[in-house]
């Protein structure tokens, strides 16, 4: 299993990031089969999010992002996981979640 640390200004950019990794894995497309990004709660605190990339023959990759320690972890069809980053948003303002929305 690899790890990598990585930075991005934004949610929108760290999802695209999460997109083209899964698609890698998969050698899918990216943007041929959507990505469902979900939040994942708390408490009724935003705590990370779960990214679901679709593939062909209901394929699902899955990558869950935990903003508390800054980490995705992603997974493969068979649920094993494949790669671990460390991964901050850096943006200025407080993150919003709504990319989730």
């Amino acid at each position: 299993m690899a790890f990598r640390c990585v930075e991005f200004a934004s949610l929108e950019d760290l999802a695209e990031h999460v997109r083209r990794t899964l698609c890698d894995r998969q050698d899918l497309q990216p943007g041929e089969y959507p990505l469902r990004v979900i939040p994942l709660r708390t408490g009724g605190t935003e705590v990370g999010l779960l990214f679901v990339q679709h593939g062909p023959r209901m394929t699902q990759l899955v990558a869950v992002w935990d903003h508390r320690c800054g980490a995705v972890h992603y997974y493969d069809c068979d649920g094993t996981r494949f790669l671990t980053e460390q991964a901050r948003v850096v943006s200025p303002q407080p993150i919003d979640f709504s990319i989730a929305a």
